[in-house]
């Protein structure tokens, strides 16, 4: 199986089979990545259970022939010029893993991301997952916080979008303060609280 014969596309109901099939070929710490799912048909029933979104959420599969050989899945946060895509639940089949396989699917699901709007991409991986660590990072996430025994990580995606976000955040930051000291000024009896920055939201617990 070559990288350059995978396709990409939505995942759909009649992809049951298919999908199992692929749960079956995944070793038992691939199955871990999954939590406390531990049979093929746990897995199965997991993914297909929420469909897929036309505009927040898509399940992506990847097939080489008619087999499944990794499956992501791309959620947006629409905050505005917060906005971000959180990617969750990738995978790829054991036996066809340091492949290249992993990589096209990453690049794919950010490609959906970016085309949704979002500067920059979110995912979370277990801190024991070493692997998946330095494959991330090799894409060029960073970590941003950790919570949980995992780490957030993110990447840009847009580099202008996100110097726009920054430049909003500290602008809204200057503004609050602003309004702080004018309401001193004009009011030294009253205590005043302004509002705090507002925070990025962080994004969910894995399923």
């Amino acid at each position: 199986m070559k990288v350059e014969e995978i396709r990409f596309r939505k995942l759909r109901r009649r992809d049951r089979k298919a999908l199992l099939e692929f749960a079956k070929k995944l070793t038992t710490e691939a199955k871990a990545h999954w939590g406390l799912l531990e049979s093929a048909e746990d897995i199965t029933r997991f993914i297909m259970r929420e469909r897929n979104g036309k505009k927040s959420s898509e399940k992506i599969i990847g097939l080489i022939g008619k087999e499944i050989v990794c499956y992501g899945k791309v959620r947006k946060y629409d905050y505005g010029i917060n906005s971000y895509g959180y990617l969750e639940g990738i995978i790829t089949r054991t036996d066809l893993q340091n492949k290249g396989i992993g990589t096209a699917l990453m690049l794919h699901l950010e490609k959906i991301t970016e085309d949704k709007g979002c500067p920059y991409a979110k995912l979370e991986v277990f801190k024991e997952n070493t692997h998946a660590l330095q494959f991330y990072q090799n894409l060029g996430y960073k970590k941003r916080g950790q919570c949980f025994g995992s780490w957030y990580m993110r990447k840009a995606l847009n580099p202008k979008k996100e110097i726009k976000m920054r430049m909003f955040k500290k602008i809204k930051y200057i503004l609050s303060n602003l309004r702080k000291e004018i309401s001193l000024y004009l009011y030294p009896d009253t205590i005043f609280v302004s509002p705090t920055d507002s925070k990025e939201p962080e994004p969910p617990t894995p399923e």
